[in-house]
């Protein structure tokens, strides 16, 4: 339910062959204490890790209240909460520093 395989991580150079604004990653997780408890309601939800205007990248997720699966990769892109766990940005897109370092913290893409 997590992000890429294990053996995987993302880089500053690998993201700079990505076109703006697209997704780059994504995925489904479980809103529970034993997944990524957000609210904690038991739902499964799509998130997706989009690539800025900038150098930049975000990881946005549907609502869990919305219930199971609710929206599209492309709603959650346009219209998804974002994550700003350290921990779980590191699981679900796993990256080297400088990649991390380029995450967009406090604003809207």
């Amino acid at each position: 339910m997590e992000g890429e395989s294990r053996g995987y991580q993302w880089t500053p150079d690998m993201f700079r062959q990505i076109e703006n604004d697209s997704i780059f990653a994504q995925g489904i997780l479980l809103d529970d204490a034993l997944g990524y408890p957000i609210q904690q309601t038991g739902n499964v939800v799509r998130w997706c890790a989009v690539k800025g205007d900038v150098e930049d990248w975000s990881i946005y997720y549907q609502p869990p209240y919305l219930g199971q699966l609710a929206w599209s990769f492309e709603e959650v892109k346009q219209n998804g909460d974002k994550l700003h766990h350290p921990v779980w940005i590191g699981k679900l897109v796993p990256c080297d520093n400088k990649m991390r370092g380029l995450y967009r913290q406090w604003t809207r893409h």
